[in-house]
């Protein structure tokens, strides 16, 4: 099982010991979903545990499935993005976060409010890749 050996506000890294990351996504936009769970299946180290459009689904599928890491669209929700981010870190401070939007002018605000990590939905998918597997191959 992979295991985090660092977890801070802007920073993870994961080692890898022989099965995959689990992750679980977690967007209102159907076609996110379905495209971020087309990428990331075709990349070894990685498995897709669950995903949701639903905010309401997301506590329960995380104590449920035990994902590594949790790709989000803090939009999910209909609170402020950075009490949505606030409450994760602190309902799950062993959670890796990687924030997801299409404001990228975002970014410093998720990553004060709890956030491993921060994508641009403009971004090019190796992005993305890096963001989550810091030595993915671009």
């Amino acid at each position: 099982m992979p295991f985090v050996i660092s977890n801070s506000p802007g920073s993870f890294r994961f080692a890898l010991q022989g099965t995959a990351l689990r992750v679980l996504i977690a967007d209102p936009q159907r076609r996110v979903r379905a495209a971020l769970k087309t990428l990331l299946s075709h990349q070894s180290g990685i498995q897709v545990v669950a995903d949701t459009a639903a905010y309401e689904n997301l506590h329960h599928l995380i104590q449920v499935c035990q994902p590594e890491l949790l790709l989000i669209d803090p939009a999910i929700a209909d609170q402020p993005f950075e009490t949505v981010l606030h409450h994760l870190r602190e309902a799950y401070p062993w959670l890796c976060i990687v924030a997801m939007s299409g404001k990228a002018e975002l970014q410093p605000r998720a990553l004060a409010a709890g956030a491993n990590r921060f994508v641009s939905k403009a971004d090019p998918p190796d992005r993305l890749l890096n963001a989550i597997l810091p030595n993915h191959p671009a």
